[in-house]
C-alpha cells in the first residue's frame, strides 16, 4: 500500500499539532493510501496518537539544531520508505531535509517568517531546506507570497490550502449566552500578548456588563494570573469546543510574527462568535472585517477597545456577526473541504515520476 508519513515536531496539545492529527485522520478516511503521523521529539505530554514516535532528545534545539533528531529521522525506516513525506511546519521540515529523506517532501507552511529570519545563516538554512521539498502548501495567501518572494519557491510549486477544524465539534451553543462573555485563548507567551488583553478589558465599560476569561498554557500563565483579579485565567482546558460555546465574543491579540492562519480564529468562527483580532497573516481569510468581526492594526490598542465595545453595546449585531462567521467558516474551512484539497495535492505528488522533482528557484 502507498505510504504517506506526516511529520510534526512533538506530541503537544497545541493547535498546529492537533491540526496535523486531524488532517492525518481525515485523509486516512478519504484516501486509499495509508496516512501515518510521526513525532520527532520526546514529549512529556500525550495529547496525540502518533503512529511513529522517534523520541529524539531536544538537546541543542534551543540553539537551532538537535543532532539526535537528525540522526533518528534519517534512520527511521518508516520515513525513508514512505512514498510521500509531509513536514508540518518549518521545524519538521528542517529535520526531514537534513535527513535527506528519499521521497517527495511537501512543506506545510503554517507560520510566517520570524525574527530568526533576520540572521543570514538561519535564512540560508531555511531556504536550503525548502529547496529540498517537492512543493509548499501554505495555509494562507500571505504565506504563499512569502514562499515565492522570500523563500524563492517557483509559484507552480506553491499551493494554498487553509487551516481546518471540524464544524461538527466547534459549533454554536444551543441557547444564547445571557451575559456577554469575552474569551481569549492561546499560548501565554510574548507573541500572543495576553497582557494586551488585560489592558483592553480594563478599558471596557461598564465592567458589570460582561465577564472575561483566558484559556491556555505557557510561560507567562502565572504572571498573567497574578496580575488580574477581574479576568478569569483558567489555564489549559481539554474541551476547547465547550469553552467556545460558552462565550459570546472572541478576542485575539497576537503580533503578526509567526502567524499564518490562527486555528483558534477558525474555532471561534465555527462556534458562532464574533471576533476582534489583530491583523496577523491569515486573519482576514477567516474574519471579514465589519461583517463577521473586526480586524485591527496590531499596535492600535484604541481600535481594539472600540471594536470590542461596539460588540458589547450591540448584542444583536454581535450575534448576527457570529452567525455570518459560522457560515463563512463552514464554507471555507470545514474538514471535508480542506481534506478534498489536500487529497488532490498528495495524490499528484506521490506518483513515482515525481520523486526526483524539487522546488525550482523562481529567480
Amino acid at each position: 500500500m502507498v505510504e504517506v508519513v506526516h511529520v510534526i515536531d512533538a506530541d503537544l496539545a497545541r493547535g498546529a499539532q492537533r491540526a496535523g492529527q486531524l488532517l492525518v485522520n481525515a485523509l486516512g478516511d478519504a484516501d486509499t493510501a495509508a496516512h501515518r503521523l510521526c513525532t520527532i521529539f520526546e514529549s512529556p505530554q500525550v495529547a496525540l496518537d502518533p503512529d511513529i514516535t522517534l523520541a529524539a532528545s531536544s538537546r541543542g534545539r534551543r540553539h537551532g539544531l538537535a543532532p539526535d533528531a537528525v540522526l533518528r529521522t534519517r534512520r527511521a525506516a518508516e520515513i525513508s520508505g514512505a512514498d510521500l513525506v509531509i513536514a508540518h511546519g518549518g521545524e519538521a521540515l528542517k529535520y526531514v531535509s537534513l535527513a535527506r529523506v528519499d521521497a517527495p517532501v511537501v512543506y506545510h507552511k503554517i507560520g510566517s517568517l520570524g525574527r530568526r529570519w533576520a540572521r543570514p545563516t538561519n535564512a540560508a538554512l531555511h531556504r536550503w531546506c525548502v529547496s529540498q521539498a517537492t512543493a509548499v502548501v501554505a495555509i494562507s495567501d500571505a504565506l504563499a507570497v512569502e514562499a515565492t518572494t522570500e523563500l524563492r519557491v517557483h509559484p507552480d510549486n506553491v499551493f494554498v490550502i487553509p487551516n481546518t477544524r471540524d464544524p461538527a465539534i466547534f459549533r454554536p451553543a444551543v441557547t444564547a449566552v445571557d451575559e456577554a462573555q469575552i474569551l481569549w485563548a492561546g499560548s501565554f507567551s510574548e507573541t500572543k500578548r495576553p497582557g494586551r488583553f488585560l489592558d483592553v478589558v480594563d478599558r471596557l465599560h461598564p465592567p458589570s456588563a460582561f465577564r472575561a476569561s483566558m484559556l491556555g498554557g505557557g510561560p507567562m500563565l502565572e504572571s498573567v494570573r497574578a496580575r488580574t483579579s477581574t479576568v478569569s485565567v483558567r489555564g489549559p482546558v481539554d474541551d476547547m469546543a465547550s469553552a467556545m460555546a460558552g462565550a459570546s465574543i472572541f478576542a485575539f491579540t497576537s503580533v503578526p510574527e509567526g502567524e499564518g492562519m490562527p486555528g483558534v480564529l477558525i474555532e471561534a468562527a465555527m462556534s458562532g462568535l464574533p471576533i476582534v483580532t489583530t491583523d496577523v497573516p491569515g486573519a482576514r481569510d477567516v474574519v471579514e472585517d465589519g461583517v463577521t468581526g473586526h480586524v485591527v492594526d496590531p499596535d492600535d490598542v484604541d481600535a481594539f477597545v472600540t471594536a470590542l465595545q461596539i460588540l458589547l453595546d450591540d448584542p444583536v449585531r454581535a450575534r448576527s456577526m457570529g452567525a455570518a462567521g459560522r457560515r463563512r467558516a463552514v464554507d471555507r474551512f470545514s474538514l471535508e473541504t480542506v481534506t478534498a484539497s489536500w487529497l488532490d495535492v498528495v495524490t499528484s505528488l506521490r506518483l513515482p515520476d515525481r520523486r526526483e522533482v524539487s522546488c525550482a528557484s523562481s529567480t
